[in-house]
């Protein structure tokens, strides 16, 4: 297991389905939605009640093992970003995620991709890396002014 604080979202197969389906049929062309998941659930919470229900003993016919978070894996997930927030839709259990602030015009968009592209032609992996980090500070910059 990854650590005893994380936390997760669930739903169920058929209640996301469903939702999806939903979601395509009140969705306009370009906008991003969200569904709701309820409350995040600890990891650690889900796996004992797990080896429980297979009337299993934890500690005693089923160790749980802390291996850490692992490269990149957050503590608790993050659905929503800096600069963003949730609008409801017709149904309650369906948001629609808008920007706050102004997203990155047209123009600014087309000199990163020409830059990105002379790094990748040249195969300047560093000049890449740094650009691809400008580019990501630069979106934060526009988007939380």
């Amino acid at each position: 297991m990854t650590d005893p604080e994380a936390t997760r979202y669930f739903m169920t197969i058929p209640e996301a389905c469903g939702l999806v389906i939903l979601t395509s049929a009140i969705s306009e062309q370009g906008e991003l939605y969200l569904l709701d998941m309820g409350k995040p659930v600890r990891i650690i919470d889900l796996a004992e009640n797990m080896i429980r229900q297979c009337g299993l003993r934890v500690g005693q016919d089923i160790s749980i093992v802390y291996t850490g978070l692992r490269p990149g894996e957050r503590l608790h997930e993050t659905l929503v970003a800096e600069g963003e927030e949730l609008t409801p839709t017709t149904n309650s259990k369906i948001f629609c995620v808008s920007q706050k602030k102004n997203l990155p015009t047209h123009l600014m968009i087309a000199q990163w991709l020409v830059t990105l592209e002379k790094s990748l032609l040249q195969e300047d992996e560093i000049a890449l890396r740094e650009h691809l980090f400008e580019i990501v500070g630069a979106q934060k910059l526009v988007v939380t002014g």
